[in-house]
């Protein structure tokens, strides 16, 4: 069995998840995933990052963290808003940021990380994109 590591900045969801999950192998910090991570670097086989993108300011420190942290053939899942809604104003009481998909594959470039795919999806008439990345030698 793999242990399973959560990163969140924020500390209530760390602390429902501990609540949540009385597994050994699960470990659950909080930290700024922009930042330097108090955890051992290329320690993960998978990372997913779920709706969180538009609220970091910083996507450089972000995708090095995931390349700094991620095993090499490691697969990187990212879920986003769909870059051409306008959610600015569906998510005011939010920090909104649209990075875009150019500013994503650049970053994603950046960190010798490649797309493998991206795919469209739709819930609650709210579309979304499922961005799968891989990180290369």
């Amino acid at each position: 069995m793999e242990t399973a590591k959560g990163v969140d900045y924020v500390f209530d969801l760390i602390e429902r998840a501990r609540a949540k999950n009385k597994n050994q192998r699960h470990f659950f910090t909080v930290a700024d995933i922009t930042k330097k991570l108090p955890i051992r670097k290329k320690d993960f086989s998978r990372i997913v990052s779920v709706l969180m993108l538009h609220k970091i300011k910083d996507i450089e420190g972000f995708f090095k963290n995931v390349s700094d942290h991620m095993a090499i053939d490691g697969i990187f899942l990212m879920v986003i808003y769909h870059p051409f809604l306008n959610l600015k104003e569906k998510l005011k009481d939010e920090i909104y940021i649209d990075h875009g998909l150019e500013q994503i594959s650049k970053e994603v470039k950046n960190q010798h990380l490649v797309i493998d795919s991206i795919n469209e999806f739709e819930e609650e008439k709210v579309k979304y994109m499922a961005i799968k990345c891989r990180k290369i030698g």
